[in-house]
């Protein structure tokens, strides 16, 4: 029997600029791919693998430094089990690409950088991996198309490591490029095709697996996890096992609110995110008509939740704030802003009147500048 460990993609050195944080923020985000790395290889120890196999996409761009590079390294050096590392479309095994850079500073024994088609041996014998690594970002011909041409063995399972979008098995906004057939696996007789590239977990066709980024990196996603694979002989049927490694949670939540109530709305909705808050990635949309004064309160409770969380990406510009007569009341107490006031209040109420949108967005200004200038004083 033998046993791997399949993840892919990866990405290290990415980035996050999509979600507008303090760059502060973000570190953690890209602290925590290599801090997934280390439990990966923890994981592998605990559950006895034969080999970690990865999928494609193991840095985030061939550029990243070599810092980052040595860390990396660093990590795998720790655990004495084979990596399997496959060149993916993020990290190419073209000309001055990373892998150049990481043979020059020295790869350790046990992990294994898989330029050719050439299939590799391992566990006794009893393990052929069949690699297809890109040599460029997009490429028209199946990188897989070799697999079929490889010699079988009666005695070792045969797993094919490759990097790209299954035919029609992904979503239609999956990548148009470096297309695999959905039959590779029966085509060439493998027992497990470990596929990246998509990057939630999923099984798209028999004995065919994404494993997706072990490390969550965008909204709705199902990923944050490894596969551990036993293959119990060529033929057999794989036993697949999904086992969760990643740290950060990220949520997507769409408020509609309506005052009165509008901040317990609002909090209903943030309690769905679950403890430790200090590790949610957070895009919160809101929506509605909210009178001024709770529009304030919810500025300040939205203010207070990212401070909780590791990253708050929120959108606001649909919440319209929509004074109420008490709201006006308020503003236009006494003075020469009583007289605005009500002046814009008659404006705002006559419909036919062309300025009326007018008279109601400076009544709505108004508002906002006095709550400001009262949490000045």
């Amino acid at each position: 029997m033998v046993r791997i460990l399949h993840t892919a993609d990866w990405q290290l050195g990415k980035q996050f600029e999509n979600l507008g944080a303090p760059s502060d923020k973000l570190a953690f985000l890209r602290q925590g791919r290599i801090d997934v790395v280390r439990r990966i290889g923890q994981l592998a120890v605990d559950r006895t693998v034969d080999a970690i196999l990865v999928a494609g996409d193991v840095f985030e761009r061939n550029e990243v430094g070599d810092l980052l590079l040595r860390e990396a390294l660093a990590v795998m050096r720790q655990v004495n089990i084979p990596w399997i590392l496959l060149p993916g479309n993020h990290d190419p095994a073209g000309p001055a690409s990373v892998w150049d850079r990481i043979k020059r500073i020295g790869c350790p024994e046990h992990v294994h950088v898989l330029l050719s088609t050439e299939p590799i041996l391992m566990a006794g014998g009893k393990l052929a991996v069949l690699p297809a690594p890109l040599t460029r970002k997009h490429q028209f011909a199946d990188p897989t198309e070799s697999f079929g041409q490889q010699a079988k063995s009666d005695t070792a399972v045969r797993v094919g490591l490759a990097h790209g979008s299954l035919r029609n098995r992904l979503a239609p906004a999956a990548e148009q490029h470096n297309m695999i057939s959905d039959t590779r696996a029966d085509d060439a007789s493998l027992d497990y095709l470990a596929l990246g590239d998509w990057h939630s977990c999923k099984e798209v066709a028999p004995r065919t697996y994404y494993a997706g980024t072990p490390e969550q990196d965008d909204f709705d996603q199902d990923s944050g996890a490894v596969l551990i694979v036993e293959l119990s002989g060529p033929g057999v049927a794989p036993k697949v096992e999904r086992v969760s490694v990643g740290h950060y949670q990220w949520y997507s939540l769409s408020a509609q609110l309506q005052s009165p109530g509008a901040v317990e709305q609002l909090r209903a909705h943030l309690s769905t995110v679950k403890q430790p808050l200090a590790s949610a990635v957070v895009h919160l949309e809101v929506r509605g008509a909210v009178s001024l004064s709770e529009r304030a309160a919810i500025d300040e409770e939205i203010a207070n939740f990212e401070a909780t969380v590791q990253v708050l990406r929120a959108r606001t510009i649909d919440l319209v704030p929509s004074p109420t007569e008490e709201d006006l009341n308020d503003l236009g107490r006494q003075g020469f802003v009583a007289i605005v006031v009500e002046r814009l209040r008659s404006l705002k109420g006559d419909a036919a009147n062309p300025d009326s949108a007018f008279a109601g967005a400076a009544l709505q200004r108004l508002y906002v500048e006095q709550v400001l200038r009262e949490g000045r004083q």
